[in-house]
């Protein structure tokens, strides 16, 4: 079994090597680069300008249009972080398309959302005061019961809650204006229009839930992340 899983992480390594290989030049002036996949439900973090070359990580699954044009959106490496920008804009130097690993919207956004979260967990392990604490019976490794305290935090308009020392679970907070623009009870074309289609997706870390009612209005919006604080 442990074979399996050397074998395994030799080929992810080589897969991310190949991805992180793949330049991308950009062949227009002017070229936002944004913090999502997005122009109308994103920021714009910089630009870029014809000559300029970056690191490729990855791209989204799906071409779409953007005032005319068509392309993908590629992430690349931009100030130590991840970023977006348009395929219509960039040449991917001698590469195809299909060399460039694709992803849904959802998975953009889950990862966006836990690279938030992960810059933030400094500032909610040293905050002692949680909107809400309660405390748990827990039972650990040696068999012996002890409590253990589950706080939850609000950050850029999304709850966040911890179980001790771990980040476990951050789900969308009612009528409070955060990153993305979701809101719930918007309807299921509105939430596909931004992060595109997904119900329960499950990517690195740990996974994406979405939740509608009989009339398709979101009535949850969470993701388990498990974050050693």
């Amino acid at each position: 079994m442990k074979r399996r899983y050397f074998i395994f992480i030799l080929v992810l390594i080589s897969a991310l090597r190949c991805f992180a290989d793949t330049n991308l030049k950009v062949t227009e002036d002017r070229v936002r680069i944004r913090n999502l996949p997005s122009v109308k439900y994103s920021e714009v973090l910089g630009v870029a300008n014809t000559g300029d070359s970056f690191n490729c990580w990855r791209r989204t699954s799906v071409k779409e249009e953007v005032a005319g044009d068509v392309g993908y959106w590629y992430c690349i490496r931009y100030n130590d972080g991840e970023a977006w920008i348009f395929g219509a804009f960039v040449d991917l130097l001698g590469k195809e398309e299909s060399d460039v690993y694709g992803v849904e919207k959802a998975e953009a956004y889950y990862n966006y959302l836990c690279e938030l979260i992960t810059k933030r967990a400094e500032k909610i392990r040293d905050s002692s005061s949680p909107t809400e604490r309660k405390t748990q019976t827990a039972k650990g490794n040696d068999g012996s019961l002890g409590t253990v305290n589950i706080d939850k935090y609000l950050v850029d308009g999304f709850e966040i809650e911890t179980f001790g020392n771990t980040l476990s679970y951050v789900s969308l907070k009612a009528n409070i204006k955060n990153v993305f623009n979701i809101k719930i009870g918007m309807s299921r074309k509105e939430i596909e229009a931004i992060i595109g289609k997904a119900e329960y997706g499950r990517y690195a870390g740990g996974y994406l839930v979405l939740n509608y009612d009989k009339s398709d209005k979101l009535t949850g919006f969470s993701i388990n992340y498990d974050l050693y604080l």
